[in-house]
């Protein structure tokens, strides 16, 4: 069904959607067209196949009728070749839909990023076999492709930019397996912090034993895991799974739950695949903006690299990534005054020659956090060493203690050349 090129074209495609017959293809003109209305398919096996992602152009901006561009409960429903554009609520929904495909269109809104903005670009709710492919969406007030209610579904070859909500930051853990071979990495679990409304969300997933599926698990999870060590040693430990709840434990901030890992000195190196500096390659793509060049932006050294820095900066750096979430004036452990931020000065701020705050029996009978020279009298490497629940740092999700990092930590002290801690009266 070609409809030709006219200024009645809502009417058009109202009038196919009311009358269309299953396996039928629309294909809509080459043009900008307005709409005032949503369009509501409720036929199976329907295709709606314009001339292009920027022939064919679906204009929204005047609806005054409806929640989404475009709306189908039918199965097999597909969308290819042309754009929607400022759309009153979502762009392109199906709602309990088995097979739906997205395949080369664009959803935007043209003023830019506004809490105004529909909510979503692409929303397959509460589908099966959902595929979508070389879609973009720009600007949508929460995610730009939201599948989070579906099963089973391939997104691929997909852009989702500016969106004002929805920022997801993905981080997935896995163990080396023991029994591999060659070894590698089998995934256990990915956390998803996820901007919303009301701030960052956090949701953990448990993945299956196939690692073809992960399922929300709300309530956290222990997984009895053999693993390697780099040093190729066996150990059997309790994973541990975090509970939704736990998740401010560590992203804890002064205006509530916050990231913690993308920060510019984490991020000033080059992405994983390919040769460009992750910070100048956001910027030159528009999705950073005010940075500077990236060679004037501090690097922080990679932990276990003795070619990325000195025993000194790569200890720092350690302890700026596993404690600092915490260890910060605006962090869970803020009141605690030790704060271990890279580029904090060393001194009493950062544990040397502090004594704890409220660390009761954690403090082992210990007087300072860190003893220049001697890291058997430093509270901040004897509670590294340790696995007691109400003595072990960090306090949730460790199951082992981590030599490597231990072992750096460990030789920072020793070779710190400072002036010793008073020697404090006995009480």
């Amino acid at each position: 069904m070609t409809l030709p090129p006219a200024p009645d074209l809502e009417d058009r495609l109202r009038l196919a959607a009311a009358f269309v017959e299953p396996g039928t293809i629309i294909e809509p003109p080459a043009g900008t067209y307005s709409f005032q209305t949503g369009v509501t398919f409720d036929t199976s096996h329907i295709v709606i196949r314009g001339q292009g992602m920027d022939q064919t152009i679906l204009d929204f901006s005047g609806q005054t009728t409806g929640s989404q561009g475009i709306l189908a409960r039918g199965d097999h429903f597909v969308v290819q070749d042309f754009t929607v554009l400022d759309t009153a609520g979502d762009g392109i929904k199906t709602e309990f839909v088995d097979g739906p495909i997205f395949q080369r269109v664009k959803v935007e809104w043209t003023s830019g990023p506004s809490g105004q903005n529909g909510d979503y670009g692409i929303y397959p709710a509460e589908c099966t076999n959902v595929l979508i492919d070389e879609v973009t969406v720009i600007g949508a007030r929460d995610a730009g492709l939201y599948v989070g209610q579906s099963h089973t579904v391939v997104v691929r070859n997909s852009t989702a930019m500016f969106n004002v909500l929805g920022i997801e930051i993905e981080n997935t853990f896995s163990l080396r397996d023991p029994t591999a071979s060659p070894p590698r990495e089998v995934m256990i679990e990915t956390r998803l912090l996820v901007l919303r409304d009301d701030g960052w969300f956090g949701l953990p997933y448990l993945w299956d034993a196939t690692e073809t599926s992960a399922v929300y698990t709300p309530q956290g999870a222990t997984v009895n895991s053999n693993l390697l060590t780099d040093e190729d040693e066996l150990l059997n430990v309790d994973y541990s799974v975090p509970a939704r709840t736990d998740c401010g434990s560590c992203h804890f901030g002064a205006g509530g739950d916050v990231p913690i890992g993308p920060v510019a000195r984490n991020m000033n190196r080059d992405w994983p695949w390919k040769a460009e500096n992750q910070l100048d390659g956001l910027s030159r793509e528009g999705l950073l903006l005010y940075a500077p060049p990236s060679d004037q932006v501090p690097v922080l050294p990679i932990w276990n690299d003795p070619a990325d820095g000195t025993v000194a900066e790569r200890a720092r750096a350690y302890l700026e990534s596993n404690c600092a979430a915490c260890h910060n004036p605006a962090g869970r452990a803020g009141f605690t005054g030790l704060w271990l931020e890279a580029d904090r000065p060393l001194g009493t701020a950062t544990g040397v020659c502090k004594q704890p705050v409220a660390a009761g029996s954690a403090n082992l009978g210990l007087t300072y956090g860190i003893e220049p020279g001697d890291p058997s009298r430093s509270i901040l490497v004897q509670r590294m060493a340790d696995l007691r629940p109400a003595i072990k740092m960090p306090e949730i999700e460790k199951a082992t203690v981590h030599t490597e990092g231990l072992a750096l930590i460990t030789q920072w002290v020793e070779e710190m050349n400072l002036p010793l801690c008073p020697v404090l009266p006995t009480p």
